[in-house]
């Protein structure tokens, strides 16, 4: 991917009038945020007023408006400071790609970035970069700087039940459990999933972890039942099974569209054929 000629930057005031918030902007909340998060909106917002805008946002010149595809919580709290205008770097152009990998880079390091919006900065730039079909993760990872299973862990909140998703948003489901109760999807209704996900949440430390586990194993478990079977955890049988090369690529690859472990799916598909051939229930 071509990059944005940094010696080509100019740090301008730009009117708020001739802003446009950009589509390739992370922070898809961020209105809502202003309503969740009134307090610290207000805090920017009184700094505003007191200091200006310390940090310029970045703006793409699109004719005689610009693009912003940074920053735009300091444009939301400079208009509602009462600014006309506001410091921006300004770039002569940028792509739709760049404009998506400088908006993450930019606001992932944030810490008060939720992780609804990180996720979707994520999927947004695994599409721009390819999608998962043609290689989007590995490029996205090596854009953001990040591990390949970490990108795909983001993408696991896509599709989850909106309850699931707020649940992960208010912190009592990490990111990680949640993408790894994704595959239940192809068993349970988004309802049922939801209700398992809140019996999860009211488990601490290592009984979460076999929470976890036994659901993955037993995708079609039940919340009812889902407390015994945690006190069975430890008689899991392991046993090894020798791929051919051609079966390993297609499970690895398999694994990746299903946003799974090899050793998750594998344990599925054994599972799925007990039940059609009547040896569970």
């Amino acid at each position: 991917m071509a990059q944005a000629r940094l010696d080509k930057l100019e740090i301008k005031q730009v009117e708020l009038g001739k802003i446009d918030i950009s589509d390739s902007n992370v922070r898809k909340s961020v209105e809502e945020m202003m309503v969740t998060q009134k307090e610290q909106f207000d805090s920017l917002v009184k700094s505003i007023r007191d200091l200006g805008v310390l940090q310029p946002v970045i703006v793409v010149k699109k004719g005689d408006r610009f693009e912003l595809p940074v920053g735009q919580c300091r444009f939301l709290a400079a208009k509602d400071a009462g600014l006309n205008k506001i410091p921006a770097i300004v770039y002569e152009s940028m792509s739709t790609v760049q404009m998506k990998t400088i908006s993450a880079i930019e606001n992932l390091q944030r810490i008060d970035l939720s992780p609804i919006d990180k996720a979707a900065a994520i999927k947004d730039l695994v599409n721009a970069l390819g999608g998962v079909e043609h290689g989007g993760i590995k490029k996205t990872a090596k854009q953001l700087g990040y591990s390949e299973p970490w990108v795909r862990e983001q993408l696991g909140l896509e599709g989850m039940p909106i309850e699931v998703k707020n649940l992960v948003e208010q912190g009592e489901l990490s990111t990680h459990d949640a993408a790894q109760l994704k595959p239940l999807l192809r068993y349970k209704k988004p309802d049922e999933m939801t209700e398992l996900a809140k019996e999860i949440v009211k488990l601490k430390g290592d009984e979460r972890i076999v929470a976890i586990k036994v659901v993955k194993r037993n995708p079609t478990i039940t919340p009812a039942t889902l407390k015994g079977e945690i006190k069975k955890h430890n008689i899991f049988l392991s046993i090894r099974i020798d791929f051919s090369d051609l079966e390993r690529d297609a499970l690895l690859k398999a694994a990746e569209d299903e946003g799974t472990s090899p050793e998750d799916l594998a344990h599925s598909a054994v599972n799925d054929w007990l039940k059609r051939s009547g040896y569970l229930a």
